[in-house]
């Protein structure tokens, strides 16, 4: 059955939405969280394309190509100063935004009631707010300055944002807000020239959960960061829409919530996942 929706999807994005190019020496690319893990290898694979990348992230990259903006996104007025500069340069250079990848994310440890107030609104300032104030920035100057030419937004998200695991209550609520924006929004700009991508992996190889044992090697394999890294930029290269879930468990996380309450308890307990954050 997936397979048979996956060639649906290929059939209507060929078909209905029309051709896509490959990306190249024309595009530019803003990328957050672009320094480092999953995002670096986006930004290496988009480099080795000959795009212009743009990383915004509060520490330099370890490798050369990208453009790179200090901005610490948990600091809503350095998200639009950073934006607005990097606007007004391209604006001069008659260039535009043709790719946007929404990748920074951070996570806690602590139960809802020993998170700090603060500690609360940095976790969504990071993993949701940055998210629409940079989408909201880059669309706005699209429409204005390059309508007719295409723009990809790749928002990615976690699997915990639908099915949240105890002790990780905010960045799950960051997530699934992220998600239901992805998803708002690409109603709202559904044309042939904007495409949009959501990414909801399980446990990824990256430092963000290396402190976390993976629940089960075989039902629940850890995510390898450098492959996603290259599935993100072939659906990039070939204008898909939709969602990626990686592993493939993750297709089948959205249906548990519509199950009884019994049978979400059991797979909280057969996979673990409620153990995994002491707190």
């Amino acid at each position: 059955m997936l397979i048979l929706f996956a060639y649906f999807n290929q059939w209507y994005v060929s078909t209905r939405l029309g051709k896509w190019n490959l990306f190249g020496a024309g595009d530019v690319a803003i990328i957050t969280g672009g320094s480092r893990g999953l995002g670096s290898e986006i930004v290496k694979k988009l480099l080795a394309k000959k795009v212009t990348v743009i990383v915004l992230d509060v520490v330099e990259p370890d490798f050369e190509g990208s453009q790179f903006y200090r901005c610490d996104l948990s600091v809503q007025s350095q998200v639009q100063s950073t934006m607005e500069e990097i606007i007004e340069t391209l604006n001069l250079e008659s260039k535009h935004i043709s790719l946007v990848v929404n990748n920074a994310g951070v996570r806690h440890n602590e139960s809802l009631i020993d998170l700090s107030d603060d500690k609360i609104s940095q976790i969504f300032q990071i993993n949701t707010f940055s998210q629409i104030s940079i989408l909201k920035t880059v669309l706005k100057n699209h429409f204005l300055t390059a309508p007719g030419s295409r723009l990809y937004i790749v928002t990615v998200s976690s699997i915990l944002g639908v099915f949240a695991p105890r002790n990780l209550s905010i960045y799950a609520a960051s997530k699934a807000a992220a998600i239901q924006m992805h998803q708002a929004l690409a109603q709202e700009v559904s044309l042939k020239l904007i495409r949009m991508l959501l990414v909801t992996p399980g446990q990824l190889t990256t430092g963000m959960f290396n402190d976390i044992a993976p629940s089960n090697g075989f039902l629940a394999p850890v995510v390898d960061h450098v492959k996603l890294a290259n599935t993100i930029v072939n659906k990039i290269d070939t204008g898909a829409i939709g969602v990626v879930c990686e592993p493939f468990y993750t297709n089948f996380i959205p249906i548990i919530n519509s199950v009884p309450v019994s049978i979400q308890q059991f797979c909280r307990w057969f996979s673990g996942m409620d153990d995994k954050i002491k707190g």
